[in-house]
């Protein structure tokens, strides 16, 4: 064992805690920090208290109407004149209006047979947030501060992410200095759309951090070979952003790497032990949707009561049509530069990855030879392409916050990769952190530099 591994074990022990928590109190202070004056209440979208305090009411809908008009789910109720009731939503328009029960069914109603119209109020988003959030609404109810709660998961998720460099470096999987995990660590944090996504609270921000929180303790548990632990992590990773579930693909991946099919029943039993606690969180989010939906398969999200739902109808909530769209916020979407105040503006699409995080460059140089880079690899191209043929490019936004899905991975293959970290690569990374501060310090808050509408590229 080398020199850094020794140090690495040591790490396990009472300097490990102590980076560990430098790394907790400097981040979550960094956060604090930017988050300022919106750690004082609750957001605006604070849209798991409203789902928690569903559950500790009993039942599963919002008593009354939301607060606003942003991404709820709402399930409109026909009450016939002949007594018969449907539940479901308004599709098409024109002579091809047609009202679509939550059971699938496609009904041709007239307005003469309506006797009245209700709703009933959801939020779509998968629930693990929720889950989390249920003592402090329980405490202080529907006021449950989650900017607080989201800057404490972000900086808990960069001590789970630091863990998984040291384990897997103890494994023997990477050569990777402390100091250069440490800056990694860094990376994730400050140079890459986590940044504004941890200091904003809001429903979709929380599920991006709580995924990630879930996604670094099943990737810890992975290298340490705690399959039960993994299982439970990922099966709570999926529960806050779906694609996250596709990262168990790394199980068997790793196995066949490691044994072939030469140890193929302790392997199974292995993969069972790991399997189960997914399994069980996929029948809860089914059992959860189905009894709100009528569909296992639908978290609410073609329900949403938004503006595009005529595409969602046309398309489906994934489809080919949204890629040419969300390719261009990912790959090519540049900020305007102008020769006056505010000198740039950014699209509510937000930038390209490769400004937002231009250290990503470093990815062609990729090992292909070393363990877990080829898996990793296939995993985040796997949630890539999902994420990609979304509906949604996670407008608004100062980056393209679908990444974190998988940015995690992107990381740890750079790590695992033998390229050395170059004076360019530092500073390539250090561009980023500079960049991302200026997005968690000014999105939603300086608008001068966000101008409204929803283009993709500016034409004026």
């Amino acid at each position: 064992m080398n020199q850094m591994s020794e140090k690495s074990v040591h790490l396990s022990g009472n300097a490990l805690f102590k980076y560990s928590a430098g790394i907790f109190f400097v981040s979550v202070f960094a956060f604090s920090l930017v988050a300022w004056s919106r750690m004082g209440k609750a957001s605006s979208n604070n849209h798991f208290a409203y789902l928690a305090q569903n559950w500790l009411q009993g039942q599963l809908n919002m008593t009354g109407r939301p607060p606003h008009g942003n991404d709820w789910a709402r399930v409109t109720i026909l009450h016939l004149k002949n007594s018969e009731k449907l539940k479901g939503r308004f599709v098409g328009s024109g002579k091809n209006k047609k009202f679509k029960t939550t059971r699938g069914r496609l009904v041709k109603v007239s307005n003469q047979d309506i006797g009245r119209v209700s709703y009933k109020w959801y939020v779509s988003f998968p629930p693990a947030p929720a889950l989390l959030m249920l003592p402090f609404v329980k405490a202080f109810g529907i006021n449950a501060n989650d900017v607080i709660l989201t800057i404490i998961l972000s900086g808990i998720t960069l001590v789970f992410f630091f863990l998984v460099l040291i384990e897997s470096r103890v494994k023997g999987y990477h050569e990777r200095s402390l100091n250069e995990s440490l800056f990694l660590t860094s990376v994730l944090g400050f140079g890459t759309v986590y940044f504004f996504s941890s200091v904003r609270g809001e429903v979709w921000f929380t599920a991006h951090i709580t995924g990630l929180f879930f996604l670094t303790v099943f990737l810890w548990s992975f290298f340490r070979k705690n399959h039960l632990l993994a299982g439970i992590a990922l099966g709570f990773a999926f529960l806050s952003r779906t694609p996250m579930l596709f990262a168990g693909l790394l199980y068997p991946f790793s196995m066949y790497q490691e044994n072939g099919i030469s140890k193929w029943k302790e392997d199974l039993q292995k993969l069972i032990l790991f399997s189960i606690p997914v399994i069980i969180s996929i029948l809860l989010a089914v059992v959860h949707n189905y009894l709100r939906f009528d569909n296992a398969f639908e978290f609410g999200h073609n329900y949403l009561n938004i503006r595009w739902q005529g595409r969602i109808q046309k398309y489906g909530l994934f489809n080919y049509e949204y890629l040419s769209r969300n390719l261009s916020v990912a790959l090519t979407l540049l900020p305007r530069i102008t020769f006056s105040k505010p000198w740039i503006q950014i699209s509510p699409h937000g930038m390209a990855l490769w400004i937002t995080t231009p250290v990503f460059f470093y990815l062609f140089k990729s090992d292909l030879k070393k363990r877990f880079v080829i898996p990793m690899l296939v995993v985040s191209g796997i949630m890539a392409v999902m994420v990609l043929s979304y509906q949604n490019s996670g407008f608004v936004q100062f980056g393209y916050r679908f990444s974190l899905d998988f940015t995690v991975f992107l990381l740890l293959i750079m790590a695992f990769s033998r390229f050395k970290f170059t004076k360019l690569f530092y500073t390539l990374a250090i561009l980023g952190m500079l960049i991302n501060l200026f997005g968690a310090v000014t999105f939603s808050r300086f608008m001068m530099f966000y101008p409204r509408g929803s283009f993709l590229f500016f034409t004026t």
